[in-house]
């Protein structure tokens, strides 16, 4: 059965969520509602990637176009659209200019008007996922094949400590053996998503996954084992590098 695609819809009225809660469900989508762009931001950190976020632009606190340009950092392939009334046109049309926004939806709306667009803006993002994952194939190719590559996942393979490399776009990019055992990972998540293919107990806890960081060590429990992690930027494969010692 193929995945329904994941929408998260922010508003600050719970009526209107309730009613495009139940608009989407009904038309197959998974629906996740935030009361708030702060609660919002909280979600997309822990939840497996949205094809689509809806969001109204006046809101108490962090307004819908401010949301959705920390939105982009956190989930760049996400598609964004923000529903407002005429008055807020020119700070919506300079964030669409900017590229934090897909598209302007005018309040009040029709239902069915709004499906098209949600339609085209799923078909768009799985379009860009489509394209992603086809670079990521061709550059995890290319660099397994360098010789400079083979010789430091060699170095690593012979350690007694994991090592993972994320690259800058969170794909996963090299794991060791020791790693694998330690995290339950296979090579299927070779240029996966690290949020994904990683354990939240690990992932939750990076600084800048895919770039460049200094040196940062912390403590975690994963299947009853404690994990030490020493995440570092390699600067000349272009990774952040995640070393990983288990508590004897």
């Amino acid at each position: 059965m193929p995945q329904k695609p994941r929408l998260l819809v922010v508003d600050d009225e719970q009526n209107i969520l309730n009613s495009l809660q139940r608009f989407f469900k009904f038309k197959g989508y998974e629906v996740v509602t935030c009361l708030s762009g702060e609660k919002a931001l909280e979600v997309l950190g822990q939840s497996p990637p949205f094809s689509v976020i809806i969001s109204d632009y006046r809101m108490p606190g962090m307004n819908g176009v401010d949301f959705l340009k920390s939105a982009r950092n956190l989930c760049p392939h996400t598609v964004r659209i923000v529903l407002s009334g005429f008055a807020d046109l020119v700070a919506i049309i300079s964030a669409v200019n900017e590229g934090s926004i897909f598209k302007f939806i005018a309040k009040p709306w029709n239902d069915e008007e709004l499906h098209t667009t949600i339609q085209d803006a799923v078909e768009y993002y799985n379009a860009k996922i489509a394209r992603q994952d086809a670079l990521s194939s061709m550059e995890t190719n290319h660099l397994q094949q360098s010789p400079d590559f083979q010789l430091y996942k060699s170095l690593f393979e012979g350690m007694p400590v994991g090592f993972v490399g994320i690259n800058s776009n969170n794909n996963i990019r090299i794991f060791n053996e020791y790693a694998g055992k330690a995290l339950n990972i296979s090579n299927s998540v070779i240029g996966a998503s690290a949020s994904t293919a990683l354990p939240p107990e690990l992932f939750d806890q990076l600084k800048r996954p895919g770039s460049e960081v200094n040196v940062h060590t912390f403590h975690f429990t994963f299947n009853n084992r404690g994990i030490t992690c020493l995440e570092q930027y390699v600067p000349d494969y272009d990774l952040t590098g995640l070393t990983l010692i288990v508590d004897q």
